[in-house]
């Protein structure tokens, strides 16, 4: 991350292609196998050449653009995000779940994407949750953990005569940032054709909403067009089933 020329020396046959693409870049000096004739001889000669105070700031220069220094935090979100995956149980929304769901329902983020920004109030969430939980073409999950806490919430709204459902979905968030959103969908897909017969999924998404736009293209959605709701430019993604 500091971005210091480096002289490469491969000891082991696992380091060879790093170096020899290090080198490419221009950043690090391939040196070869360390076993090599007059090896301190290269070495020598190397250091020399890099006292050349502008080449040593070209190649840190270099350096930093590669490693952006978040290695570890990319390590660690892999292995929660493969920790919830063996964890992650969907289970039919009820109305014991009315508070979890309004309080990630008025999440900041969650209503900066909705189509309906302004914040949720109880009574009205009370009873939008009662007529989603009995309606039949609402299939709604609940996403929790092994110990059934609660991480997020999938809904379909189905059409019966075309056999179309629309997808939403929110997480908590604990476990946003570590890409199991787009496992979620098709987890939540999988079950939900188990449950209904369906033709095609559609997303309607936000053009900002970025992350949510490459979970629905990990997923296997494809990108079906534009369209404005409520003043919002927005994309349509579907996937058929």
């Amino acid at each position: 991350r500091v971005g210091v020329p480096t002289i490469g020396v491969c000891v082991a046959k696992n380091q060879l292609e790093n170096v020899k693409e290090w080198g490419k870049t221009g950043f690090l000096e391939n040196i070869g196998w360390y076993n090599k004739d007059n090896i301190i001889a290269r070495v020598d000669r190397l250091l020399k050449h890099l006292e050349n105070i502008k080449l040593r700031k070209t190649k840190s220069k270099i350096g930093k653009n590669f490693v952006d220094g978040k290695g570890s935090l990319r390590i660690v979100k892999t292995l929660l995000s493969k920790l919830f995956r063996n964890k992650l149980v969907l289970r039919k929304a009820s109305y014991e779940d009315a508070l979890e769901i309004f309080n990630l329902s008025n999440d900041d983020l969650v209503r900066y994407n909705s189509y309906t920004p302004e914040k949720i109030e109880w009574e009205h969430h009370l009873k939008w949750l009662k007529d989603k939980v009995e309606d039949k073409n609402c299939i709604f999950f609940i996403i929790v953990d092994n110990l059934n806490k609660f991480l997020g919430q999938v809904r379909f709204d189905i059409n019966p005569e075309n056999k179309e459902a629309i997808i939403n979905i929110s997480l908590q968030k604990n476990i946003r940032g570590l890409g199991l959103s787009s496992f979620i969908i098709d987890k939540s897909v999988n079950k939900l054709l188990k449950i209904k017969s369906i033709k095609l999924i559609k997303a309607y998404i936000k053009d900002e909403n970025i992350p949510s736009i490459k979970s629905f293209e990990k997923a296997n959605f494809t990108f079906f067009g534009r369209s404005i709701i409520k003043g919002n430019k927005s994309k349509v993604y579907i996937k058929k089933v």
